[in-house]
């Protein structure tokens, strides 16, 4: 009896499973059929004179929705919810619209991930697949450089309107960083390392007047990446300028008002340059204090030449061809010079003479080249 009763319940059972199943088919084929339907309505809704010519490849036949997609994207710097798949999920949107307009509803990815669509997808819908992600990528290339054009002429245009701004600055920058590069030292070289020390403090000096705070400016010194790019390339405009400007200043000559100008250290840096440009192989200062007499020390053809400069405003007298005849012996030179912008006393000419000092004056500084040759 008991066993009757089980035979009898996985009947009921099998019978209630098989009705289900029917009743879910059933469902499933109208619920795909109204799909169908709807997917008709929206066809003919949005592709409404839409005629297919196979004679056509899918590409060529769709190239309209293809450019309506290649309108909607955007560089890769812009903001995007999605960046890694961006392309992809374009080229999967608009393959949902092909395949609409194709009426080839079971093809479409829907909102699969492309890369799972392409795998089981017919050869001729993967093969536009990859036709559109070159067509939206090389797009999204072309956006990028247009982007990226602009935003030079951007920080191009930030950067004019700091220099047209700050000219005043930037016309003083050459002329304090030409003193401080022309300050030889014991070694007699000039002073190059203050090209990016001062450029670094003006941008700074214009960073903190354009409003930016200490701490801020402080950061940029630890994160140079930190620090706005018109500042960031403003400092090799500093340099470029300075450049151009110091190559103006060696091929010009001085006058002696300009020499009256200088300070004495000035002056010295001056003569060292000069001394330089005129074949010299090397030129030092002297110690500013304990200098024995002695500015200068150059060298040339063998020949150590212990040099006293005078700035003055007027005539130079005995004392300093005393004092470099002096150092002469203490720097064990060769021979003693004395160069001042000046004149000279006639018994200095006349202790010169007598003690082997070559003195050179205010009209031979202005000659100095030809001077040099008659010596």
């Amino acid at each position: 009896m008991q066993w009757i009763i089980l035979i009898l319940i996985g009947i009921i059972w099998l019978i209630f499973w098989i009705f289900s199943e029917i009743t879910s088919s059933l469902s499933k084929a109208s619920d795909i059929k109204n799909q169908k339907k709807n997917l008709e309505n929206k066809r003919k809704l949005e592709f409404p004179d839409r005629v297919i010519d196979n004679s056509m490849s899918l590409l060529e036949r769709n190239m309209d929705i293809i450019e309506s997609y290649n309108r909607k994207i955007v560089s890769s710097s812009s903001s995007r919810s999605y960046r890694y798949y961006y392309i992809d999920n374009m080229t999967r949107d608009c393959i949902n619209d092909i395949c609409l307009a194709e009426s080839k509803y079971e093809e479409s990815p829907n909102n699969k991930y492309l890369s799972s669509w392409e795998y089981s997808a017919p050869p001729e819908w993967k093969v536009l697949s990859n036709e559109i992600k070159l067509i939206l990528r090389n797009r999204e290339k072309e956006l990028d450089q247009i982007e990226k054009v602009d935003e030079m002429n951007r920080q191009k245009e930030k950067l004019e309107n700091l220099i047209e701004k700050y000219s005043d600055l930037l016309n003083q920058f050459n002329e304090v960083v030409y003193r401080k590069v022309k300050t030889i030292d014991g070694y007699g070289e000039e002073n190059w390392d203050a090209v990016d020390k001062e450029a670094i403090f003006l941008v700074e000096k214009i960073a903190k007047r354009e409003g930016h705070s200490e701490s801020k400016i402080k950061d940029w010194r630890k994160f140079t990446w930190g620090m706005p790019h018109e500042y960031i390339d403003l400092i090799p405009h500093l340099k470029n300028e300075f450049n151009k400007y110091y190559k103006v200043r060696q091929s010009n000559s001085i006058n002696n008002t300009e020499i009256k100008s200088m300070s004495g250290i000035e002056f010295e840096n001056y003569l060292a340059s000069l001394l330089k440009l005129n074949g010299f192989e090397s030129v030092s200062g002297t110690p500013k204090t304990g200098d024995q007499g002695a500015d200068l020390i150059a060298k040339k053809n063998g020949r150590t030449i212990v040099i006293q400069a005078k700035r003055y405003e007027s005539t130079v007298g005995n004392k300093a061809v005393q004092e470099v005849v002096a150092a002469v012996h203490f720097y064990n030179g060769h021979e003693g010079w004395v160069i001042t912008n000046s004149s000279f006393t006639k018994s200095a000419r006349e202790l010169a003479g007598k003690s082997g000092v070559t003195l050179v004056d205010g009209l031979d500084l202005m000659q100095f080249s030809n001077f040099i040759k008659n010596l």
